[in-house]
Parts: structure tokens; sequence; C-alpha cells
């Protein structure tokens, strides 16, 4: 390695492991190889010894908070003593933390100073109900299934949710899609989210956390699941614990001053979700433009009653929509692994 390529380096993991004494070692070697007096006292390599200290001191950091993350990989140690490893494709920040997105799975890394969150939307998930089996079967698959959760030792939360092959957030698939979906396939996407809207009224539930990052698509299968948000739910009429700055927004003067969850929050986040999706497309019907550019009923079962007129008038009826998605390209363009 070149002094040069050194100093491209900008991560911990470029340089060093996720053992701490391997990394004393390897930092002993580089500073050796690296070290101003056998090179001239050049400015390089005085540059270089700052940066093989920083990186070493971001990994014992690292460590020390039981978090290693690496391309492809992110261990973590948690207070239990176990180490927990996933393999992601894709990962980001969300308000609260980081998210790692993988084949089967999701890891939502919480920050420390919102750990109480986690208790939250396990409380929610708990809190729900259903009329008999039949309406069991239908709405758990499209409700996040904890797999694991854990304090690290730094005090950040993981919460793991199962997520099926093939499911891409709605972020994802209008990434691929450069901006602009087709209001064939916005459709069939809003129809899935106001049935799942229709069920938390049955359970007087608000979600508050609905947005295109939060929910998952499956464009093979034409259905969805809402698997982050979750923290921010609450009972209808009830206090609004927090809300993203997103959803924050998009509320009128006057439910910011008084603070309270109603339904009219997820089905103004729907209207948004669906004017997000169709960008600057061209050929959207005028029944469809004009639905989710005005305001939102105040509840979904009228919303969804309404709803089916505006798929009357804009397209003739209810109809199935191929999205022909070429999931090798999406996941190219996504920067998968």
């Amino acid at each position: 390695m070149t002094v040069e390529e050194l100093l491209q380096k900008t991560e911990p993991y470029e340089l060093f492991t996720n053992d701490v004494h391997k990394n004393k070692s390897i930092r002993k070697q580089l500073l050796l190889e690296f070290h101003p007096d056998s090179h001239g006292g050049e400015v390089e390599y005085r540059e270089a010894v700052v940066r093989i200290n920083a990186l070493y001191e971001q990994a014992e950091e690292q460590l020390k908070e039981g978090i290693w993350i690496q391309p492809g990989q992110v261990i973590l140690n948690d207070t239990s003593g176990k180490t927990q490893v996933m393999q992601y494709r894709r990962k980001d920040a969300f308000e609260l933390g980081t998210r790692f997105v993988g084949r089967r799975s999701v890891l939502f890394l919480l920050e420390e100073e919102h750990k109480e969150f986690a208790g939250r939307m396990t409380d929610s998930l708990r809190k729900i109900g259903f009329a008999d089996d039949s309406m069991a079967i239908e709405f758990t698959k499209y409700l996040p299934k904890i797999q694991a959760m854990f304090q690290t030792m730094g005090g950040r939360i993981g919460i793991v949710v199962e997520k099926p092959q093939g499911l891409y957030t709605a972020a994802e698939l209008l990434q691929y899609y450069d901006g602009a979906m087709d209001p064939r396939s916005v459709t069939w996407i809003l129809s899935s989210l106001y049935n799942l809207l229709c069920f938390f009224e049955f359970n007087q539930i608000n979600h508050n956390g609905i947005t295109i990052q939060n929910y998952y698509i499956s464009p093979q299968y034409h259905y969805g699941m809402l698997l982050g948000g979750w923290w921010y739910a609450t009972g209808e009429g009830e206090k609004l614990y927090c809300l993203s700055e997103e959803m924050y927004e998009r509320l009128s003067p006057v439910e910011q001053q008084e603070g309270r969850s109603s339904y009219q929050i997820d089905l103004e986040a729907v209207h948004a979700i669906g004017r997000t999706l169709l960008g600057e497309e061209t050929g959207i019907p005028e029944p469809l433009k004009n639905w989710l550019m005005g305001p939102a009923l105040e509840t979904a079962y009228e919303e969804y009653s309404k709803w089916n007129q505006v798929i009357q008038d804009s397209f003739g009826g209810r109809f199935f929509f191929e999205m022909g998605i070429n999931e090798e390209k999406l996941e190219q363009r996504l920067g998968g692994r």
C-alpha cells in the first residue's frame, strides 16, 4: 500500500479489523511503515500518521460500543454476551439511527438517546387485534414480525424484522423509475395502503409514520408491508408521542397545536405518497390527480369507499397491472450486494 492509497482510506474497516488485539499490531506496523522519519519528513507521511491514528481511534470506539460495520456485514455485540451478525445489501440513516437492509430482514439500529422508541414499537404491535382467524391470516402478512431485539454494549437498540425476499421500499422503487411511477402502479400501491388503514381503524390506532421509506412493496405479488415507523403509533385521539419531521410538517397549524392523533394523519400520508410516487409523470388521469391534491376525509372507511370511485373514474374499474421490475437491474441501481 502506498502513502497515496492510505490517505484515501476513510473508514476503520479499511485498515483495521473487529479484533482489538490484532488492531494494536496493525497500528504498530503501519506507523513503522509510514513514519515521517523514514521518509524524509515529507508532509504526506505526517498526514498518513494522523490518518492511521484517527481510524484506529474510530475502530476502538466502535468496538467499545459493540459495533463493527464493514461492506455487506454488520457485527454487533450485545449486553447478554451474544454476537449478532447480519449480512446487509444496503444501509442508510433514518431519523432514529441506521437501517440495514438484507435479503430477508431489516435491522433498525436505534441510537441510545432514542432507545425508548423500541418499546413503543413492541407495545403498538402487541395491542393489535383481529375479529376472527381469517382477518388474522390476511393482515398479519402486512405487519412486521420481530425476529430479534437487543441492546449493544454502547446502549443502542437493534430491532430485526423479517422481510420476505423481493420486497423494496416505495422510495427504492421510485429511484428505479427515475422519480416518476406509472399511475396504474401508484393506484394499486395506494389501494393496499387504504386496505391497511381500514384495519388500523378497526383497531382504533394510527401509525403516524407512513412514508415511502417505511412501506415495503412486492412488485411481483402486489402487496405491501409496513415495517418501519411503528415507534410513532398511538391510539385514535390520544396525545401524539412524537413524529418525524416529515410527518410533523404535514400537519395543519391546528393539528400541530392540539397534538392529538387522528385517522387523518395517516390518510394525508397516503395522499402525499401518491403525489410523491407520481412525480412529474405525464398522463395522470384527472380524477386521480384531483383526489391526491385534495384533502383526506375523516375516516379510512369513508376514504376507501370514495377511492373505489376514483379508480372507476380514472381507469374504468379495478385492474391488475404488471410492474415488470428487473430485479437485477434494480439491485444494481440501488447498489445492492
